[in-house]
């Protein structure tokens, strides 16, 4: 299997223009009953050519879907790369469906966001980098706990556990206690 995401998933994540000539394809049972459909990809002039292209070509987190299932430690913090799986202390918080918050704690572990003094700032640097990947437009006013708003409570309760803020000056950082 190439990529094991379902068509839908795959345009979703990986975001291609007409002009690069992205041709995506399920192929595979869907009816649950078989395997995961593969995914093909057709890019380039060579675009309805049917050719697919070898996945190692691909940027890291595409090939063969395993580096996006890879888990990073740094110290109480565990997370996949694609961020849909966190863990605090061992315990698991889902954020299937929560962008916002999944691109909020990337852009701080991309950022080396890790202790007081590498604290990123959220209007200048954290909403606009949620907002570009998230595809979602500018509040007026907005807040880092609007991004982990949802009816259970257990994104407020991973970002009163990992997110802290570092004093009145707008920036927050990853509380993993690896310092």
């Amino acid at each position: 299997m190439l990529l094991s995401y379902t068509a839908v998933e795959f345009m979703q994540r990986f975001r291609f223009s007409s002009e690069q000539g992205a041709l995506i394809s399920a192929l595979g049972d869907t009816t649950g009953g078989g395997p995961a459909p593969t995914i093909q990809l057709v890019w380039g002039p060579g675009a309805g050519a049917n050719t697919p292209i070898n996945a190692e070509t691909l940027n890291p987190v595409i090939q063969g879907g395993a580096l996006d299932e890879t888990i990073r430690t740094v110290g109480r913090f565990q997370y996949r790369l694609n961020f849909k799986d966190v863990w605090v202390e061992d315990e698991p918080f889902n954020l299937r469906g929560h962008l916002k918050a999944q691109f909020c704690l990337k852009c701080l572990v991309e950022h080396e966001a890790f202790n007081l003094n590498s604290a990123v700032h959220f209007l200048a640097e954290i909403d606009p980098y949620v907002r570009i990947h998230s595809g979602s437009i500018k509040l007026a006013t907005i807040q880092i706990k609007d991004y982990f708003r949802e009816p259970t409570g257990q994104l407020a309760r991973l970002r009163q556990m990992l997110v802290k803020s570092a004093g009145k000056n707008g920036k927050y950082y990853l509380l993993t206690g690896a310092d």
